[in-house]
């Protein structure tokens, strides 16, 4: 069966990509990956909404695994966003 992921809170859904952008001084590779779902959001203790700063599509930098979760044959990581070390950004030149 294949589900459809709708993250809560300040979840977000990752499908881990194959390269690995970053070696840890332990020769731990950091892994990168596609967000493919992201949460609503948090609220704080007074009711003000935090926002989610990854959206569908981001390539993020990732330290851990998550939760890992199978689905149609693939798995994927559920991390909280805070989870996260960086938003890639494709760094564009033009020459």
């Amino acid at each position: 069966m294949e589900y459809n992921y709708r993250p809560l809170g300040d979840r977000v859904v990752v499908e881990i990509l194959k390269r690995h952008d970053e070696k840890t001084k332990g020769g731990l590779y950091k892994p990168s990956g596609a967000v493919i779902a992201v949460g609503s959001g948090i609220f704080t203790h007074s009711g003000s909404k935090i926002p989610m700063s990854t959206k569908v599509g981001d390539t993020v930098l990732l330290d851990g695994t998550g939760f890992k979760h199978k689905n149609a044959g693939k798995t994927y990581h559920i991390y909280r966003e805070s989870d996260f070390l960086s938003i890639l950004d494709e760094n564009a030149t033009n020459s």
